[in-house]
């Protein structure tokens, strides 16, 4: 009853439709309680040393609590949506693997430095639970947000903390201490705690690292002080808290992070900047999807594919990256692959025109004497990059002098990004946004930029409040031409000639896939597009001339995207009339992945 009435005045606010209402309202019939009664399980630790095993055979443990179809599991699931942006504000935040490597290597470090991880001993079950609330309440009151109900959520927050019963053996349990790994919100609420631990912590340390990364309950750090400094550092760490302990591995020379291998090589003795190579774990038996599996052919290569990318993701210098392959390549091989087949996915993956990881020389500034964008110029590795190669377009370096490009702008006050694209050179079009701020032009970004409280703590006169990014060209190639029979791509032509409109068809388009990758759209992001990517449903009754209709209708939207670019957004979603299950998955699978598209009727 409580949770409905919570539910019930969040509703009379208007933040959540009645949908929603009866989505989160706690499941019930006429015959009792039609949930799902919580069950704690265990997962082994195989992994851990063997001292630590009990009696040496049973390994340590990490409880569970399986919360799906529970009465407070589809609230757990508003709970997530609401701490998931809350929980990455944080500066030691890492998002994977990738997003490490690429703050790792803005460190130059000397020869003394100490690398060190700590772990969190049991941090979710460990957590207070008035602590934990306190810290979420601090960043609510941090972060305003006139559409989220902040008194209501906390008071959801600890039902769900101090609600938490389960099964175990035939008998109920009551978790009165901490949040189980179970909850859908458990690693944003304890990411939020941990964040709120560590600023109290640090603000007491009179010795910091150099560079301190978190992944959840994993730290990293850089030590350029003493291993005496280091101890006093950590005893303040462990004493910030009666329960939240940590525990050090430090090493000079080199230490496990994640499934990355930090140490100093030959990048560090040439530039002082760490060395990278993947780590397996010693329970890692590389037991990969067996060859004489049923499944699509394409799924072997995707396994194989996969891995030779994050090992060259991760891997620095070409030794390490061979033997990564060669250990991955002799346990594939004794899983029925074939040699030739797994040498040709190797060559394939790491050619040109399909391995497309963007390093630094990806985009990089003109370094111009006098240009104004370079000190303002983002690289593009730090952004999460999923462009799909076509030959139809050219790939090529971009920098401040690039046209015909899509490209991202990021405001340092907030942190928001905003999408545009452009057919001019990028310093061109960055200048015209600088102009179009500073006279207060009713723009997206100009009128962001007036309104945005947090640039309030940086100098505007000596301190640049933008940042600049390319992130992909869109230049169409010329017609295939045929010289004595034989297919040839003309490759040199310049990226204006051709149709001028399918060049700006095709930006617009590219525009609306990097909006939504991004999620810039308002309160998200700076752009105020609200039908962007646009869908046209259209549903058919099912016949046998389903594909040539459908051919010639995607024939047309072609033709009028090429001829009017303001259809560039909108993507064709199709149907069929016959079976009603077939047209509900694929219209609400697609509505479901589209940002800022509000889900239609379409009966």
């Amino acid at each position: 009853m409580r949770l409905k009435l919570i539910l019930w005045k969040i509703r009379e606010k208007k933040l959540i439709t009645l949908k929603e209402y009866n989505f989160l309202e706690p499941p019930f019939t006429d015959e009792g309680d039609s949930c799902r009664d919580r069950k704690l399980y265990l997962l082994p630790k195989i992994h851990k040393d063997r001292s630590l095993w009990h009696n040496s055979i049973i390994p340590p443990h990490r409880p569970i609590v399986s919360d799906c179809s529970s009465d407070t599991y589809n609230l757990s699931l508003y709970l997530d949506y609401i701490l998931s942006p809350l929980s990455i504000k944080h500066p030691s935040y890492i998002r994977d693997t990738t997003d490490f490597l690429n703050k790792l290597e803005q460190h130059k470090v000397n020869q003394d430095c100490y690398l060190i991880t700590l772990d969190v001993e049991s941090l979710y079950t460990n957590i207070d639970n008035k602590d934990g609330l306190q810290a979420v309440r601090e960043i609510l009151l941090e972060y305003p947000d006139p559409s989220r109900p902040d008194e209501e959520f906390l008071e959801l927050l600890e039902i769900c903390l101090e609600n938490n019963d389960f099964q175990f053996n035939g008998r109920w349990f009551l978790q009165l201490w901490g949040t189980s790994m179970g909850k859908r919100f458990a690693p944003k609420y304890a990411n939020i705690f941990l964040a709120h631990f560590e600023k109290k912590a640090l603000a007491k340390c009179p010795n910091l690292p150099q560079a301190y990364f978190r992944f959840l309950d994993d730290l990293f750090l850089l030590w350029p002080h003493s291993l005496e400094a280091f101890y006093q550092f950590l005893e303040i760490f462990n004493s910030q808290h009666r329960t939240i302990k940590f525990k050090a591995t430090i090493n000079q020379q080199e230490i496990n992070f994640l499934d990355v291998t930090v140490f100093k090589g030959p990048r560090f003795l040439e530039s002082g900047i760490l060395d990278t190579k993947v780590y397996f774990k010693p329970t890692d038996t590389h037991e990969l999807l067996h060859k004489s599996s049923y499944h699509p052919r394409h799924t072997f290569k995707g396994v194989l594919k996969s891995q030779i990318i994050r090992f060259r993701k991760i891997c620095n210098n070409d030794s390490d990256f061979e033997k990564a392959c060669d250990l991955l390549f002799s346990n594939l091989i004794r899983r029925g692959y074939n040699r030739s087949f797994v040498r040709m996915m190797k060559t394939k993956t790491l050619s040109p025109q399909v391995f497309n990881i963007h390093h630094k020389g990806r985009s990089k500034p003109c370094s111009s004497r006098n240009c104004q964008i370079c000190p303002q110029f983002l690289n593009v590795t730090d952004f999460i990059l999923d462009h799909k190669q076509n030959k139809h377009y050219l790939e090529h370096e971009m920098d401040c002098n690039t046209k015909d490009i899509i490209y991202a702008i990021q405001c340092l006050g907030c942190s928001k990004y905003y999408v545009g694209e452009t057919s001019n050179e990028l310093r061109t079009r960055f200048n015209n946004h600088k102009s179009e701020i500073i006279n207060k032009k009713e723009k997206p970004l100009a009128s962001h930029f007036q309104e945005c409280e947090e640039l309030e703590k940086l100098n505007k006169l000596n301190t640049p409040f933008l940042k600049i990014t390319p992130l992909e060209i869109v230049q169409l190639l010329p017609e295939p031409e045929y010289a004595d029979g034989v297919l040839s791509w003309e490759r040199t032509a310049h990226p204006h000639d051709g149709n001028q409109f399918k060049n700006r068809a095709k930006r617009i388009e590219r525009e609306s896939y990097w909006i939504r990758k991004l999620n810039t759209i308002k309160p998200n992001g700076l752009n105020r597009r609200k039908d962007a990517p646009g869908i046209i449903p259209f549903i058919l009754t099912h016949c046998d001339q389903n594909k040539q209709i459908m051919d010639t209708i995607n024939k047309y939207l072609v033709e009028i995207k090429d001829t009017y670019p303001e259809f560039a957004k909108f993507k064709l979603l199709a149907a069929f009339r016959r079976n009603k299950n077939v047209k509900e998955f694929l219209v609400s699978a697609s509505l479901k992945q589209t940002e800022g598209y509000s889900q239609t009727n379409l009966e």
